[in-house]
């Protein structure tokens, strides 16, 4: 296990591992720290692309922050500091004036904060959980690495921004009601502008899962779960053919709490769709017919989803994906398996690959030593019997060691498993990241014997078995943060 270089980094910083006395820090413009720079006068900020792979692996290569702030107004001017004091301390003491923003890698911690700090304010009140790239974001500190001996600093996760987050950063958000503890629709920010990362997919996220209808407004997008209910007093929405924006109400009508008023209302009784009035700050170019249809066919294509909507009309309904349609398939597949650098973590005979049929095992290794690592494209006809597989198919990967009769039977240390696959409907890259960072060692292979007159006779010429084997469910997959490397360097093909 790696445990050097973390027991060196946490002595190496432990003097900051507890505010003490304060001082006056040094003052930051609120614009864009260059990389190498030193924001708070002491440190080297670190770069907001390589915190992103940080914390929760569910959400890796994006940042969260909670607000409950207007999402128009969000997306219109980004996020931006209250003053311009660089010092760390004073501004994890909420001193004021501070220089960073503040954004986490926890999706707990971004929940707390979807209220703003006092929590929601009353019935009816939406907080929002923004989803941010780090392709455009100032660089900044990760909190747990300055002070790791302090439990709420490493529960919160936090990356202090140093300096404001452009509105072409954030992808959009979720918004979520005070009781509930999943949110109940995503926002797509029409001012977002895809990175290297690509673009985030909410229809892929866990908590997304269930939804089942999306409402354009003004050709800008909103996924709206399963259980979305909204007070019947606030109005629904549509979309006409020229981009008019209509209201009614079957009950009282009043203004949303979280968007834009309506400008107008018509005869449209039908609010179960709990969708609501968006402006400006959402409106994008139609076409030259005024209409939405090309926009909302194009989204709905990207995301991978499959969608009716009416000529003219923003309002699109998500038909419901069976575990065999074509929303699972990938067509490409890529293994990393990687060994501890510790001094016995390495072992001999050969170390393979499966998933779930042992005829199928592949070998990966041969006779490794410690930090050896193997990267291997699939063959995905060879594997699976189809050259576009559904995720569901990976049900199970299993890592085995076969030795000969002559060989030590011994254990190797695995440090992680990646897996990563492109989507086939959405062009996305997708990983199972949560054996990243396994650190556990292979189950002994039992030793066959052969039997004779006088007792147990000479080893078996070989033998192998399963050293290590996880469960892949289709909600471990999660949009990955860059695309799926070539082998080539270390295997051909499985």
């Amino acid at each position: 296990m790696r445990l050097s270089t973390t027991l060196l980094l946490a002595s190496a910083l432990c003097a900051h591992a507890t505010p003490t006395a304060t001082r006056a820090g040094p003052r930051l413009a609120p614009s864009k720290v260059r990389r190498g720079q030193m924001p708070d006068g002491t440190r080297v900020a670190l770069p907001a692309t390589q915190v992103a792979n940080f914390g929760d692996p569910n959400t890796a290569g994006v940042f969260l922050r909670g607000e409950d702030r207007n999402p128009a107004h969000v997306f219109e001017l980004g996020f931006a500091p209250r003053g311009d004091d660089a010092n760390l301390q004073h501004h994890l003491s909420f001193a004021g004036n501070s220089a960073y923003v503040s954004v986490t890698r926890s999706r707990r911690t971004a929940r707390n904060y979807a209220f703003g700090r006092r929590g929601g304010s009353g019935e009816g009140s939406v907080g929002f959980v923004y989803v941010i790239y780090p392709d455009r974001m100032p660089d900044g500190y990760w909190i747990p690495h300055i002070y790791p001996a302090d439990r709420a600093v490493h529960l919160n996760w936090e990356f202090a921004v140093a300096g404001a987050i452009p509105p072409s950063a954030i992808h959009g958000a979720f918004a979520f009601r005070p009781d509930e503890p999943d949110p109940f629709s995503y926002v797509v920010n029409p001012n977002y502008e895809p990175g290297r990362a690509g673009a985030y997919d909410p229809s892929l996220d866990f908590s997304m899962r269930q939804a089942h209808s999306i409402l354009f407004v003004g050709c800008a997008a909103m996924v709206l779960g399963s259980h979305a209910r909204l007070p019947r007093s606030v109005p629904e929405i549509g979309a006409d053919a020229g981009g008019h924006h209509d209201a009614h109400d079957a009950g009282t009508t009043r203004r949303a709490p979280y968007f834009p008023a309506p400008s107008s209302r018509n005869d449209a009784d039908d609010t179960s769709s709990a969708a609501v009035a968006v402006s400006k700050p959402y409106r994008r170019e139609e076409g030259s017919n005024g209409r939405c249809d090309a926009v909302v066919g194009a989204w709905v294509a990207n995301h991978g989803l499959a969608c009716e909507h009416a000529a003219g009309q923003g309002a699109c309904k998500l038909r419901v994906v069976t575990a065999e349609d074509s929303k699972d398939r990938f067509d490409h597949l890529n293994v990393r398996l990687e060994l501890s650098d510790d001094w016995w973590a390495g072992a001999y005979g050969r170390i393979g690959i499966h998933f779930g049929r042992p005829s199928a095992n592949v070998t990966l290794f041969r006779s490794p030593d410690g930090g050896s690592f193997a990267q291997m494209n699939v063959n995905l006809t060879r594997i699976f019997g189809t050259d576009r597989p559904s995720l569901r198919s990976l049900g199970r990967v299993v890592i085995t060691q076969h030795l000969h009769g002559s060989q030590f039977n011994d254990q190797f240390e695995i440090r992680g498993i990646l897996l990563r696959a492109h989507h086939v409907e959405s062009g996305l890259h997708l990983e199972v990241a949560k054996y990243r960072a396994v650190e556990t060692w292979s189950t002994k292979i039992e030793l066959p014997r052969t039997r004779g007159r006088k007792g147990d006779g000479p080893r078996s010429p070989s033998y192998g078995g399963e050293a290590w084997s996880g469960e892949v469910k289709l909600e471990d997959w999660h949009v990955a943060n860059a695309a799926i490397a070539k082998a080539g360097t270390v295997h051909e093909e499985m």
